[in-house]
């Protein structure tokens, strides 16, 4: 699937992001979450891994828009019915 990152163009799939994913490690989260592959990622963390993007050269609302384009749920620290807060 085709999307604008910034002026950008990458194809991205679910595929790429838990390929991209494999291998490294979840950083701190600090507002905004996924889950891929049963763990919870912070949402730029995800978009850099699988774009080699800066996270400096995207917003996070960039990162949130591509991720549920692919059907990933995306969580922030404000869901109190979430029920899960990821370790800090």
């Amino acid at each position: 699937m085709k999307h604008w990152i910034r002026w950008n163009e990458f194809e991205i799939s679910r595929e790429d992001i838990e390929e991209a994913t494999r291998g490294a490690a979840p950083e701190r989260i600090f507002i905004h979450w996924v889950f891929v592959r049963r763990q919870a990622w912070p949402v730029k963390q995800v978009i850099s891994l699988v774009t080699n993007l800066n996270r400096n050269e995207f917003h996070t609302h960039d990162a949130l828009r591509v991720l549920r384009d692919l059907g990933y749920a995306c969580h922030w620290r404000g869901e109190p019915e979430l029920g899960y807060e990821p370790s800090s």
